[in-house]
């Protein structure tokens, strides 16, 4: 009762005119809050270290709102460290309360040491460097003593049962034999932190010591559900083989711990490559899989953390030259050791690929800083990320909150900074939040010196103003004296994006184009590039020739996929609407070709009136011509001769050439010459046994006649385009002289008539020869609608076509490129050298036109592509993008399929320009040479 009354009463101050006098009044409540806490928690036990009552919820929240800038901001610094010491006293009293009654409860041999900055006397003992070094020294001996004392009680070297396993679900139990190692030897302590300790130690496989780590994290005693939310998530962890991620390898269970065994890095951290302690002199060797919790001082103040002993020392091999690393750093004037840009690409580009594929596992890995960023092979400037935090997850295996969780910001002041907004005001933790936390390790990478460097340096006052600043949405400073690419600074503002659906994300960022620079800017070889290219599309075509399928064998499934491919081809374009009644139109087409890819025995008709459902296919050949005068409208069983032969007067062929007369009646005799010579050239083609004729150029009058005399059509000015597709449809020859009937070929078809469609009148050839021909007739109310159905109807009987002929099919909306994509990616992983550079472009390649596909649709490509890859990852590779419901969906439910050889022709056609465009040196920009001045006129 008596708080509540000190609440009201302070509300009440609220009224006061400054903002300064209500700042100093809330502060002065806060230190009578905190000494009621104090006096409070002193009667209380809890089972668990640094737990929050339910009665001290109001309290935090309280707390956090004085710390807020809006108060401290309008506060003289002695009264606000007045209050930061009282709260600081008021949660080492808490732990050290707290810890003691657990002691005390569990009947422990050994009391773990409270460490504290800050003495009861308010002095700080940070200065007294001596007793800290003395008290770890004390721990270091006293962590042998007992690792000997367990050795010889023969506890380390193979972990025994020592209760019996709780009673799982019969697949966690197939995962815990899967994954469980049962023999190993525990070797040197390496580091402990808030949340787990870790160890170095050897397992034995096949016969054979493996070097690893592992991480003891404690858990309830014999709690099932313990394992079995453990085991749920490290499953997924267990199954990513990525260049770029520390390796888990498997789980063991010890009394009330659970121990993740994983890759043992020999090599050091991109932090301590900042901090210049990487050295090939270094003759320390220790592990850097530190806990979560556990730091370094990167900014080398006084303050030495009890968890920072173990990581202070160098982590680099002795035997290690890192002399080729001066050319990628830049030491600055005061000694802050930094990166160049061109370093910091390479390394982002490993770290956004190992967060591509946590983030379609859908891990968040919560803790990315330089300090969790390991050198697997410094020569080749290639790195692995670690401290992978799922088991924030767990309330069975976390550390209990804190007070007001006021002991992170005092005691991990550089890790806080690395923190996105959603985090620090308590929201919905995202895979968004890591790329906050990875452009803070890229200042960090291109600075020497962590985010607010300036502001945490100096006391934890500022760190609260820092962390407000934070939750706000105020992004860290962008470095401006660096020289900084646009790019660069362009990437770190879509990192800092306060709404975090507003983020890019890992795999958004790949094709960045601060990350997809030109690879020879990398200095890259160009035939490094080519081979790499060429091994991608190797593969790409591997994979693409797995998931193929031929259903040829069986007519009517054949069918059916050609009737989805050319669903798939027009779902983008004008006649996507009428798009099944199409389909059929253009299968029925093709398959009149009989495996032909040569689309001239289909003809593309363009009328206007009507709607487009009113298109229609037309069996036979249809010329868009007239029948002559006095011809026979209709011919059964034709035979048809096809010239390109002038059928008006033959012209003397000699230049200059006159014929000049002195009376009209030797003209009358010139102009019977000229009809008897065309007689004769009309009884030659009559003997070739034709009742039709088709001539490319004119027909006139006279010859004309002659032929409907003998009862033959002849039908002229038949165009060029018109006389090829004829030749080919009716089977016939394409003539000039006619002195040889018995060589000439005529074209045969069964009928032949006149036909009106709209206002227009054709002539119809039914029943052709080869029975390839037919006629698509396209109607539509506008000239541009029935262009752009001619354009839609022609790309579908190219690929039915190419598709008949190559009868294997594969998957459209983005599958396939997706499959490929994640073949080439896994090459990459597993490709030493640069070349992995060039492949990793080749499968981010691929992976834009699912990207393309989603953004034409209007939906969110970033969401859509990052649960495709997740899909495909987990062996779902038939699935790809539902355009029509803005989700993905397995391609075959859904019948979306695409042609197996254009899709291979794709990859090669686009790998080959790729290959000559990167072979071209420069170019060269000159005018073209003057031509000389014609002086013979001037």
């Amino acid at each position: 009762m008596d708080v509540i009354r000190e609440t009201s009463f302070y509300a009440t101050q609220c009224e006061y005119n400054t903002l300064k006098t209500q700042a100093e009044n809330q502060l002065r409540f806060a230190n009578i809050w905190l000494n009621f806490v104090r006096k409070k928690n002193s009667t209380q036990t809890s089972k668990y270290p640094i737990t929050i009552p339910m009665w001290l919820l109001p309290g935090i929240h309280f707390l956090r709102h004085t710390c807020s800038l809006h108060f401290t901001n309008h506060i003289d610094n002695d009264l606000f460290s007045e209050f930061y010491y009282n709260m600081t006293r008021t949660i080492n009293y808490l732990n050290n309360s707290n810890n003691n009654n657990n002691l005390n409860q569990d009947n422990r041999q050994s009391k773990t040491f409270q460490y504290s900055s800050i003495t009861k006397h308010g002095y700080d003992n940070r200065k007294k460097k001596k007793l800290q070094l003395n008290r770890i020294e004390q721990i270091d001996r006293l962590e042998k003593r007992i690792d000997r004392t367990r050795i010889e009680e023969g506890l380390i070297g193979k972990v025994k049962s020592v209760y019996k396993t709780p009673t799982l679900s019969k697949k966690m139990d197939e995962d815990l034999a899967y994954l469980k190692i049962r023999n190993f030897h525990k070797l040197n302590l390496l580091s402990r932190g808030q949340y787990a300790t870790t160890y170095k130690c050897t397992v034995d496989r096949d016969g054979k010591k493996e070097v690893l780590c592992y991480k003891q994290y404690k858990i309830q005693h014999n709690n099932a559900q313990a394992i079995t939310k453990v085991l749920e998530q490290l499953m997924p962890l267990i199954h990513i083989d990525h260049a770029n991620l520390i390796k888990y390898h498997g789980i063991a269970l010890e009394h009330d711990h659970i121990l993740f065994f994983m890759e043992y890095c020999s090599y050091g951290t991109i932090a301590q490559l900042l901090l210049g302690t990487l050295s090939s002199s270094s003759s320390s060797h220790t592990d850097l899989h530190r806990s979560s919790a556990s730091h370094i001082d990167i900014r080398r103040t006084s303050v030495i953390h009890a968890d920072s002993r173990r990581t202070s020392a160098a982590f680099i091999n002795p035997t290690v030259d890192t002399s080729f690393m001066d050319k990628y750093i830049v030491q600055t004037s005061t000694g802050t050791i930094l990166l160049k840009e061109t370093l910091v690409q390479r390394y982002l580009r490993q770290l956004l690929s190992a967060l591509s594929r946590l983030h379609e596992k859908e891990i968040i890995h919560r803790d990315i800083r330089n300090v969790n960023i390991f050198l697997k092979d410094p020569t080749k400037q290639s790195i692995k990320l670690g401290d992978i935090n799922f088991v924030y997850d767990f309330k069975f295996m976390k550390k209990q909150p804190s007070l007001l969780d006021m002991e992170i910001i005092i005691n991990k002041r550089e890790s806080i900074v690395f923190y996105a907004p959603e985090i620090i005001t308590q929201n919905e933790t995202t895979m968004k939040s890591d790329i906050w936390s990875l452009g803070c390790t890229i200042i960090h990478m291109l600075t020497g010196r962590i985010p607010w460097n300036n502001l945490t340096t100096a006391s934890s006052i500022y760190s609260f103003k820092v962390l407000n600043w934070i939750a706000d949405g105020v992004r860290p400073p962008i470095p401006t004296d660096l020289s900084l690419s646009n790019e660069c600074i362009d990437f770190l503002e879509q990192c800092f994006q306060h709404d975090p659906t507003q983020r890019l994300s890992s795999q958004e960022l790949l094709e960045h184009p601060f990350e997809t620079e030109n690879l020879l800017a990398q200095r890259i070889h160009p035939q490094i590039i080519i081979s790499g290219w060429r091994k991608a599309t190797n593969e790409a075509i591997r994979s693409l020739e797995c998931i193929a399928k031929n259903n040829s064998s069986n007519l009517e499934q054949f069918k059916s996929d050609l009737m989805n491919i050319a669903r798939t081809t027009l779902s983008s374009k004008i006649l996507q609407g009428q798009k099944d009644y199409f389909a059929k139109l253009c299968v029925e087409a093709v398959l009149k070709l009989h495996g032909k890819t040569d689309l001239q025995g289909i003809q593309i008709i363009k009328r206007l009136g009507n709607n487009m459902s009113d298109s229609y296919l037309e069996e036979g050949f249809l010329l868009e011509k007239r029948i002559g005068i006095n011809m026979p409208k209709r011919i059964e069983n034709a035979r048809i001769l096809i010239a390109n032969t002038p059928m008006d007067t033959d012209k003397i062929k000699i230049f200059g050439s006159r014929v000049r007369v002195d009376s009209v009646a030797k003209v009358a005799e010139l102009e019977l010459a000229e009809k008897e010579k065309m007689k004769d050239k009309v009884d030659k083609i009559l003997q070739h046994g034709c009742n039709v004729f088709i001539n490319r150029q004119l027909i006139y009058d006279y010859p004309d006649q002659l032929f409907a005399e003998k009862g033959v059509m002849a039908i002229e000015h038949a165009d060029f385009e018109g006389v090829e597709r004829l030749a080919q449809v009716l089977g016939g020859d394409i003539v000039s002289t006619f002195d040889t009937p018995n060589k000439v070929r005529l074209g045969k078809c069964n009928l032949i008539e006149e036909i009106i469609i709209g206002e227009d009148k054709l002539i119809k050839f039914s029943g052709v020869a080869q029975g390839e021909a037919c006629t698509v007739v396209l109607r539509g109310a506008t000239q541009q609608i029935l262009d752009e159905a001619e354009r839609s109807i022609h790309d579908v009987l190219c690929v039915l076509s190419q598709t008949v002929k190559e009868p294997r099919i594969c998957y459209g909306g983005g599958a396939t490129e997706m499959l490929m994509a994640t073949a080439v990616s896994q090459l990459a992983e597993k490709t030493p050298g640069k070349e992995s550079v060039a492949i990793e472009s080749f499968a981010r390649a691929l992976r834009q036109l699912p990207t393309i596909i989603a953004d034409n649709a209007g939906y969110d490509s970033s969401e859509l592509i990052a649960n495709l890859r997740a899909a495909h990852t987990s062996g779902k590779s038939t699935y790809g993008l539902d355009m029509e419901n803005g989700k993905i969906a397995d391609m075959v439910q859904l019948g979306i399929l695409e042609s197996f050889h254009l899709k291979r022709q794709v990859v090669i056609s686009a790998a080959e320009a790729a290959e000559m465009v990167l072979r071209i040196d420069n170019i060269i920009r000159a005018p073209p040479r003057p031509r000389p001045r014609d002086m013979r006129h001037h």
